[in-house]
């Protein structure tokens, strides 16, 4: 697949990648799916504008356009070029020089990669949440799609400039967990749901590859629900005890998490491990906690309650 940018009008801002999508499936894919899954890529990407917009908030990008190269029968193949437009030239170069710094090199072929690393990540953590909007109502789990996350989150590390971590909250602060988001992701990766073993696989890439686990794992529709709740473990962390209640070790408790929300009051749990006593006489300790979040339909977060699950030591 050539990796060269195609010639652009002078006149227009923007800045093109382009990108393949393989579904490595048996049989033919119906029209109809293949149709459902081109609207849905599109509809996903024009939701990343936030997390590429994020990488240089001052670059002014001002839309992503999709655009359709060519599609190859087979299995099938999807060849596609992404077009970042910005509203001034000074926010392309701002674009452009972001990616050299992040791959290090010039090479368009490595800014290309980037692009795509970061599309597969997005379109990955939009199956997540449809597993997530979906096991609210007696769904599923995100065991291959987290470690396929996993996976993609650490191509290229030691080579990018930007970590793993850095990426994992580049995407996790900027892409909202919205019904649309889910639903579209689910709808993209259609022509691989016709048999057990199909995976797609990104830019002839092998490690962005969405394997036959994360196509299973996910539902083919996402249900229309009020409200869902992810949670977010985190071990080690800094807690600060402010109420207590030695009568229960699930009511009475707040903490504040200083590191993640300043002075908020957040309800909080507790293991039944943990000792009560020692915990009521305790100001500040460190443990390894599960942070429960309320999301809406329009993919606004709540932190609804912290759950300790253990103590690693008190902090005077």
């Amino acid at each position: 697949m050539s990796k060269e940018p195609l010639a652009i009008p002078s006149t227009l801002n923007y800045f093109e990648t382009q990108h393949q999508f393989f579904f490595d499936v048996s049989g033919p894919v119906p029209i109809k799916d293949i149709a459902s899954s081109l609207i849905a890529l599109e509809k996903v990407i024009f939701k990343t504008q936030s997390v590429f917009q994020a990488l240089d908030p001052e670059m002014d990008l001002k839309e992503i356009e999709v655009l359709i190269s060519s599609i190859e029968s087979g299995s099938l193949k999807d060849n596609f070029i992404t077009r970042f437009v910005f509203g001034s030239e000074e926010g392309l170069n701002r674009f452009s020089d972001k990616l050299r710094t992040i791959t290090g090199v010039e090479a368009m072929q490595s800014k290309n990669e980037f692009v795509g690393q970061l599309i597969a990540l997005c379109l990955v953590t939009g199956l997540g949440y449809a597993v997530i909007r979906s096991a609210s109502g007696g769904g599923g789990t995100t065991i291959h799609i987290e470690q396929v996350r996993d996976s993609i989150l650490n191509v290229g590390e030691g080579t990018l400039t930007i970590t793993p971590q850095d990426l994992k909250s580049l995407v996790d602060e900027n892409l909202k967990n919205t019904h649309s988001l889910a639903t579209n992701a689910a709808k993209v990766i259609l022509p691989a749901k016709r048999g057990t073993e199909s995976r797609l696989v990104i830019d002839e890439r092998e490690e962005l590859q969405l394997t036959s686990g994360v196509i299973n794992e996910t539902p083919t529709k996402v249900p229309q629900t009020g409200s869902v709740e992810k949670i977010v473990s985190e071990k080690n962390a800094d807690v600060l005890i402010r109420a207590t209640d030695r009568d229960s070790i699930a009511k009475g408790w707040w903490v504040q998490l200083p590191h993640l929300f300043e002075d908020r009051r957040i309800r909080a749990e507790l293991d039944p491990s943990i000792d009560i006593n020692w915990l009521a006489s305790q100001s500040r300790i460190n443990a390894n906690i599960k942070i429960h979040y309320k999301i809406s339909a329009t993919g606004a977060e709540t932190v609804r309650e912290v759950f300790i699950e253990s103590i690693l030591q008190k902090v005077d």
